[in-house]
């Protein structure tokens, strides 16, 4: 619609007096013209088909929202370590593959609304799709800010769709492809906004997943590590061999005459030196082989005896869960000079990561609603 606004004024008329004479000085009149965009809205067969999509759409959305739910996602899983073992598994779950075909099917029909609408017909989802995230919202507050990055991103496929001329599997690709942008960046934003209104509470619930999991982890790695080391030095008195020349290379036969000499019996010292000589060398030769059998033993003994030994038990009853609190790792954290910058920029650093695991739905649901988005251009 153009508004043109003619302005015909008559000629105004100056007066100006110089040296007694008067002068009229005639101001030629303005036209101002103001271009207002066209805005359009068909009645017809077309018009109906458009009101069956988005009706259509509407009940696809409403349920994609009530999946993701299901799927049970929150935020501060991007910041609980203690629960990886069970927050992983969410991605690849029943309900949130579900909820990626569905919400696939969404994009698809915002598609296929848009294309060969007007730009005011072709908003129209994205006004229908921001009321149901903003009741559901009412609903379901915790994922207030994941259900509007939602509808914005559909509707955003229906008015790129309207500026299409065709829908090929390249121009399909190349809607979806913005619409998916826009959630990856309202991701972003998103998240950092729910983060940095609670900053230091989800800190420090990081902080207190470390410290239930370290304990877990110094214990079993420090057990396992000491087992492997106390095998090495089993296998290691095990390797050493005990023979009669180690032991006499350690022990002599003067070492054993001066021992008996010294206890000073007079049985012994009245005996005649051939005789002394005879049991200073029956002694010696007991005393080696006993030697080399008892170091037998005793090697065998304590190669078995640290092979027994669990550390992982002891180091598990430990007092490291007491010791390494939420307060104890902030005392040392605080000690290095970066952690303050790290701490403030916390809630980027958790929004990136969770803007990492939208850009990998992201590659799903773009193959998804593509070839959703094709498969229904050819049917309807």
């Amino acid at each position: 619609m153009a508004v043109a606004d003619k302005k015909q004024d008559k000629p105004k008329v100056a007066e100006q007096k110089d040296s007694g004479k008067q002068t009229k000085v005639i101001v030629a009149a303005k036209k101002i013209e103001l271009q207002l965009p066209t805005l359009s809205l068909e009645m017809g067969p077309d018009f109906v088909m458009k009101l069956v999509l988005m009706g259509l759409l509407a009940l696809i959305f409403v349920f994609a929202l009530i999946i993701f739910t299901r799927a049970n996602f929150s935020t501060s899983d991007a910041v609980d370590f203690s629960r990886l073992q069970y927050n992983l598994p969410k991605l690849w779950g029943l309900w949130f593959m579900v909820f990626a075909l569905v919400f696939s099917l969404a994009i698809a029909l915002s598609v296929l609304h848009g294309f060969k609408a007007s730009r005011l017909q072709a908003g129209f989802p994205l006004i229908l799709l921001f009321l149901i995230a903003a009741v559901a919202g009412v609903m379901f507050p915790s994922y207030s800010l994941a259900f509007y990055a939602f509808a914005i991103s559909v509707g955003i496929a229906s008015i790129a769709a309207s500026l299409e001329q065709q829908l090929t599997l390249k121009s399909i690709w190349a809607i979806t492809s913005k619409a998916l942008f826009a959630l990856l960046v309202l991701s972003l934003v998103f998240s950092y906004a729910k983060f940095s209104s609670n900053k230091d509470g989800y800190f420090n619930q990081m902080l207190g997943s470390v410290a239930g999991v370290v304990p877990d982890l110094v214990s079993s790695s420090t057990g396992s590590i000491g087992q492997q080391a106390l095998n090495l030095c089993a296998d290691a008195v095990d390797s050493v061999n005990v023979t009669r020349e180690v032991v006499i290379g350690a022990i002599s036969k003067s070492n054993i005459a001066a021992a008996v000499e010294s206890t000073g019996n007079i049985l012994y010292t009245g005996l005649p030196s051939s005789t002394k000589e005879a049991i200073v060398d029956s002694m010696y030769q007991s005393s080696i082989n006993q030697t080399v059998v008892l170091a037998a033993k005793l090697k065998s003994n304590m190669a078995g005896q640290m092979r027994n030994i669990t550390l992982g038990s002891t180091l598990s009853k430990s007092d490291i869960a007491s010791k390494l609190t939420p307060t104890e790792i902030r005392k040392v954290l605080d000690k290095v000079p970066a952690f303050a910058q790290v701490q403030d920029a916390f809630p980027a650093i958790a929004a990136l990561t969770i803007m990492s695991l939208i850009t990998i739905l992201n590659l799903f649901l773009h193959v998804f609603a593509t070839v959703f988005a094709w498969a229904l251009s050819k049917v309807i």
